[in-house]
């Protein structure tokens, strides 16, 4: 296991809200050591980063888009206006398939993933009306073949769960449906005797879409694809759930609102929502080695890294009433310093922002000696560190010492 890591330790002071929600509305609670603490979802934090820092980070090949199915009615339209011959007929049939309505189409759930519906009483017998409908648009040089080329097209990056691609490689898309699409047309190709998308198409994909090339979220936070592992990417940047340092108690928040356009005297709607005020430990690793694998500008890549830390710091959570209290940065062996808030005596302790910082900081020192020559130095950063430096020195020292890994 590599130990050339970063490992970020942030101690949050949350005010009355409601970060992250489960399916009923309440806030999401997980029983850890002898108490239930509320949680934010790791998903829910990236997701929530990953907005801000397309915004600060003003660079190229940062963003990324991360989707159940690639081939949308929105794409071909826009292919449409430049290829009327060819993706004219594929916006025709996708337009009478939604009711001649026009409408984007929204990733739906697909085939083999586990929230997929059985197929409802009629809709083979639609499909195959959609497909007829689309062989009498195509030359007849391709019809013997357009089955599996609707299949293509609409299937197209098919998985059985979402997949993430980079800004570049999602800008390749356009090129790779004009080549399959031009092919179908014209020569009925990319299909192979037994009707299926042939190697041709497979490579198309890989090597022009799925390159695997390095670019921020691609490499921080990886790519999973269990139908094709070659098409897989491990992160090199690992975000945990955060935890409430103690026990939470929900509140419950009874509200009313007035319908303005209304003359009735009284509430329009009435509601409730549970929130909740606690302090939040987060810890991320990043495996500097997988993160810079792949990368041409190493030393770009650090600045982005050092900018995103910086993001989570400036914005730990969703949440306005948000405040880090209490940050280290550690280089060296990874350690995950929440089992320090465990029992219930520390979790006591840490109810407030002040004792989970003194906790805190006694774990990880104490994981310094443990780990030896692990662990070779750190930066703080928040109002319960030793010198409370403002952000901007912090983060220069913090970019020093990741570019230092470089040598």
């Amino acid at each position: 296991m590599s130990q050339n890591k970063v490992t970020v330790h942030v101690l949050t002071k949350v005010g009355l809200s409601r970060i992250n929600r489960d399916l009923t509305g309440a806030l999401k609670k997980a029983l850890y050591g002898t108490t239930t603490r509320s949680y934010i979802s790791s998903q829910c934090q990236k997701q929530f980063w990953k907005g801000l820092f397309q915004d600060f980070a003003e660079a190229e090949n940062v963003e990324g888009v991360r989707a159940l199915r690639f081939g949308s009615l929105a794409l071909f339209e826009t292919l449409a206006a430049k290829y009327p011959e060819y993706f004219g007929p594929v916006v025709a049939v996708e337009k009478e398939k939604k009711g001649k309505k026009g409408k984007p189409d929204e990733a739906g759930t697909l085939e083999g993933s586990e929230d997929a519906e059985e197929p409802k009483d009629g809709e083979d017998a639609t499909r195959a009306a959609e497909i007829e409908a689309f062989v009498a648009r195509l030359p007849e040089t391709s019809q013997s073949n357009a089955k599996a080329f609707v299949e293509v097209l609409f299937g197209s990056l098919k998985n059985k769960q979402t997949l993430f691609l980079s800004e570049e490689e999602f800008a390749s898309l356009e090129a790779v449906f004009v080549q399959i699409v031009k092919g179908a047309f014209e020569k009925g190709a990319f299909v192979d005797g037994k009707g299926k998308p042939n190697k041709v198409v497979k490579d198309l994909v890989k090597t022009k879409v799925l390159s695997n090339k390095w670019s921020f979220f691609l490499a921080g936070m990886g790519r999973m694809v269990t139908s094709n592992s070659e098409f897989s990417l491990d992160k090199g940047i690992s975000v945990a759930h955060s935890l409430s340092t103690s026990g939470t108690t929900a509140d419950d928040d009874f509200f009313t609102a007035v319908d303005d356009l209304k003359n009735d005297v009284g509430a329009s709607m009435m509601g409730s929502a549970e929130h909740a005020s606690d302090t939040h430990y987060q810890h991320i690793t990043v495996d500097l080695n997988q993160f810079l694998k792949g990368a041409e500008n190493p030393a770009e890549a650090i600045r982005l890294l050092t900018l995103w830390f910086q993001v989570i710091f400036m914005n730990p959570v969703r949440s306005d009433t948000a405040e880090v209290v209490y940050a280290r940065v550690t280089f060296g062996k990874d350690f995950n310093a929440m089992e320090a808030f465990e029992d219930r005596r520390a979790a006591e302790q840490a109810a407030t922002a002040k004792g989970a910082a003194t906790i805190l900081k006694a774990a990880l020192e104490k994981s310094r000696v443990r780990l030896g020559q692990g662990v070779d130095s750190y930066i703080e950063y928040g109002k319960y560190s030793e010198k409370d430096e403002d952000i901007n020195t912090v983060f220069a020292a913090i970019g020093a010492k990741l570019l230092s890994k470089l040598a």
